[in-house]
């Protein structure tokens, strides 16, 4: 029986401290679901999780600062008919947005030419890696979009046709 009154004080405990705000991730989420609230008694601003002016609940970090940049794409040339995985080394795909990768496909886009990536996986901040869309062979510029953000790497992947040998005939050398 003691044990269990432990963990349930501990719970109790724990819960008090989210509900009065007490940790960093509690009050960064009082602050996006009772912005109303906070503004109206006058204590806005004052521990820096205000609503801005924007509308933005305060839930995110600040986006504003946050630049979107990709660099490199690792390959940079891949079959026309598409499906391989490239690695999009740049920044600003996490932050400024939320604090982890989990889930930020969502709000993420990549195109490749006019061919939009369906399967996305944003690793961290500095890298994301994609299946690249069938395209015509020849350079392509390649777009991130996500809330940070627009920004196109000018010609930054090369699709070529698969070659295929059906014979080969040494007389004929």
């Amino acid at each position: 029986m003691k044990p269990m009154y432990s963990w349930t004080g501990m719970a109790l405990l724990a819960l008090g401290l989210v509900l009065t705000g007490c940790s960093e991730t509690s009050s960064r989420t009082d602050a996006g679901q009772n912005a109303d609230a906070t503004q109206a008694d006058g204590d806005a601003g004052v521990d820096g999780d205000a609503t801005p002016a924007d509308g933005d609940a305060g839930d995110t970090p600040d986006e504003t600062t946050v630049a979107l940049k990709v660099e490199q794409i690792i390959p940079s040339r891949g079959p026309a008919s598409g499906g391989i995985w490239v690695n999009i080394k740049g920044s600003g795909f996490v932050e400024g947005i939320q604090h982890s990768p989990s889930g930020i496909e969502v709000v993420t886009e990549v195109v490749f030419g006019d061919n939009p990536s369906i399967d996305i996986e944003v690793i961290r901040d500095d890298l994301i890696s994609v299946a690249t869309p069938a395209g015509i062979a020849g350079p392509v510029d390649v777009t991130v979009e996500n809330p940070n953000g627009r920004v196109t790497l000018d010609d930054g992947f090369s699709y070529y046709e698969n070659v295929t040998a059906l014979r080969v005939n040494p007389l004929d050398f």
